[in-house]
């Protein structure tokens, strides 16, 4: 899938928050239902990619959200997301040092330089979430973060290294050895662009108008069999949801008609018994009081 413009977001992400403006940002988004307290890139995992790092996310909109744009913390609204079109396994900063990991979003001021450079700006150490070395491949969830720790801030060091290759961006962070260490486990890196298609196709089947936006590119066996099963999966869903559908129009038809039955039967018979009623009473008018008999002599 290949974004075109901010206003691609607009519907995919209108029911999980709101569209505001702000200041010269413009338009940007901000999710609603979630805890208070809440900040960008603390329900999910990373998982290791030919790109660096990639952002796996637990919420239905981190499809878009972690993958591009950047995140601002607004006096206002809380952590806001201003929408861009270039896609990243993760747009974060990252610090290391002292057995802990950390990263933070990356401003609006991040940009890429002459030759695929990456400028990431200046970042308020209080944007950055930390988690030890050994916890790293965990799910990662607010109670399991650090954060606002000077301590640990102090400890670390910056190892940001965004760059774009062949129109791709890399964003390495740290070390896999480093985290194979400390963590006791084998990491063997997996395909970008299998995370990426994995986590956009559930996406475009909920959005059509995305399907459009799908990139032409050649796609191995495998992908082409995963794609008609998922095609397939789906047809057979919609099949099964039209047949209960029609199920229960039948039924709901056949209790009407047994209804309509039951009370044309009720009617008729309340007829009858009127007309009988009615036929009765003339009888008694026409035979009259019984005479008297006159008195014997």
């Amino acid at each position: 899938m290949e974004v075109q413009a901010s206003s691609d977001f607009y519907a995919p992400l209108s029911p999980y928050g709101r569209w505001v403006v702000v200041g010269s940002y413009g338009q940007v988004w901000y999710p609603t239902g979630v805890e208070s307290g809440w900040r960008p890139y603390c329900y999910g995992h990373w998982e290791s990619t030919d790109a660096g790092w990639y952002w796996v996310s637990d919420e239905s909109w981190g499809w878009a959200t972690y993958h591009y744009g950047r995140w601002v913390l607004d006096p206002t609204y809380g952590w806001i997301w201003v929408p861009q079109t270039q896609w990243a396994p993760a747009w974060v900063a990252w610090r290391e040092g002292g057995g802990y990991c950390g990263w933070a979003p990356l401003g609006v001021t991040a940009r890429v330089g002459v030759g695929g450079s990456f400028s990431v700006g200046i970042i308020a150490p209080s944007a950055f979430v930390f988690v030890g070395e050994r916890n790293f491949c965990d799910p990662i969830r607010p109670t399991t973060v650090i954060v606002n720790q000077t301590t640990i801030i102090n400890k670390t060091v910056n190892i940001t290294k965004v760059q774009v290759v062949n129109k791709t961006v890399i964003n390495v962070g740290p070390r896999t050895e480093n985290i194979e260490r400390a963590t006791g486990r084998q990491i063997r890196p997996v395909s970008v662009n299998q995370l990426r298609r994995q986590q956009e196709a559930a996406v475009v089947a909920r959005q059509p108008q995305l399907k459009s936006l799908q990139r032409a590119r050649p796609e191995s066996g495998q992908a082409q069999r995963e794609q008609r099963e998922q095609a397939t999966e789906q047809e057979r869903r919609q099949k099964a949801q039209a047949s209960e559908e029609r199920q229960e129009q039948k039924q709901g038809k056949g209790e009407a008609q047994k209804q309509q039955k039951a009370e044309k039967q009720q009617t008729d018979a309340e007829r009858k018994a009127a007309a009988k009623k009615k036929k009765k009473k003339p009888q008694e008018k026409e035979q009259g009081p019984p005479r008297e008999q006159p008195p014997a002599p």
